[in-house]
């Protein structure tokens, strides 16, 4: 799922890729997808740590100011 106040994305190493079924679609989620820029995908919890990079995007920011988390950031939050 998303946050509250943001979408989320995360990188493949080929595609960004976002939650099929989000809290909130989002305006700026909604434009991505129909761009082809995001794909949309189920996402597990244990598949937080087989990705590359994740940002948080709104429509409050641009793709570029979107917050950023990188891979051994994402691991850390998968239990071992």
């Amino acid at each position: 799922k998303d946050t509250s106040y943001a979408n989320v994305a995360f990188f493949t190493g080929e595609h960004w890729v976002t939650p099929a079924h989000p809290l909130l679609p989002g305006t700026h989620r909604s434009r991505l997808i129909r761009e082809g820029k995001l794909i949309e995908q189920d996402i597990t919890f244990a598949d937080l740590g087989s990705f590359l990079e994740m940002r948080w995007i709104n429509a409050m920011m641009t793709w570029e100011e979107a917050i950023r988390m990188d891979r051994m950031q994402l691991e850390q939050m998968v239990p071992a």
